[in-house]
């Protein structure tokens, strides 16, 4: 957040153009107010407009620029956003709204295999993933969890279900036992926050279920939780897991 104009209309930004960023904030909305460093979820209310401004003061772009240190100096776009009720917060704090994020997704009978890179990396709520393959990837199959630390791009998930999938041969990048990982797992619920923050990891991310899957072959662990709460891990096969490339 930039700017408190009322305690029902406040001033937030991003390091980009306007885009079509109000075109995803629905009305009813939920805004979140977090916790610089943990990002703990302090208090939420409920979005009634979001639209983008054309004025842009030099301390909005003095808050861009520190929030987003690697961003375009003078580049960033200021919107109002208004609520149906206060929400305490000022200059400096962070807001999300996980609406804006494609809840409500599916992603079933798909084949994942033979590149570099996660096989999904999600960062939205209320989804099913199931009945997919993920075969020879260098990095993680499933991840899921939030982002708010570097690229600051999305927050904590809720209700999602990981079922039945077939993960082989995944994880592979040595990478994935540096010291700076934070995704240690073929499946990993995560929390990417602050590094220097001294705030103990929060549990935002709630309601997953990781169940009836198959991983073999992984020289991370073959499931990893961390930063999340009511999560449910049942009737997985885990096979040859937890061993480094070089052994």
């Amino acid at each position: 957040m930039v700017e408190r104009r009322s305690p029902t209309e406040l001033l937030v930004a991003w390091p980009y153009s306007r885009e079509y960023l109000a075109t995803v904030m629905p009305a009813g909305a939920r805004v979140r107010r977090l916790r610089p460093g943990n990002y703990e979820v302090l208090r939420t209310a409920k979005l009634t407009a979001f639209a983008p401004l054309g004025e842009r003061k030099p301390e909005h772009l003095e808050l861009i620029q520190k929030v987003w240190p690697r961003n375009e100096k003078g580049r960033g776009t200021v919107f109002r956003l208004s609520l149906a009720e206060p929400l305490p917060a000022e200059p400096g704090d962070f807001l999300d709204i996980p609406a804006s994020n494609a809840p409500g997704f599916v992603i079933r009978n798909c084949t994942f295999e033979d590149h570099r890179a996660r096989g999904l990396r999600i960062m939205a709520s209320h989804g099913v993933i199931e009945r997919n393959t993920f075969r020879r990837l260098k990095m993680a199959a499933v991840t899921v969890g939030a982002e708010y630390e570097f690229w600051r791009e999305a927050g904590w998930v809720e209700d999602v279900t990981i079922r039945n999938n077939t993960i082989q041969d995944v994880g592979r990048d040595a990478a994935i036992h540096g010291s700076g990982e934070y995704l240690l797992g073929a499946i990993s619920a995560f929390g990417r926050t602050d590094r220097q923050s001294k705030l103990p990891l929060w549990p935002g991310n709630r309601e997953i279920i990781i169940e009836g899957n198959t991983v073999r072959d992984c020289p991370a662990a073959g499931i990893f939780v961390a930063a999340a709460a009511d999560v449910q891990v049942r009737g997985n096969r885990l096979e040859n897991c937890f061993w480094r490339p070089c052994e």
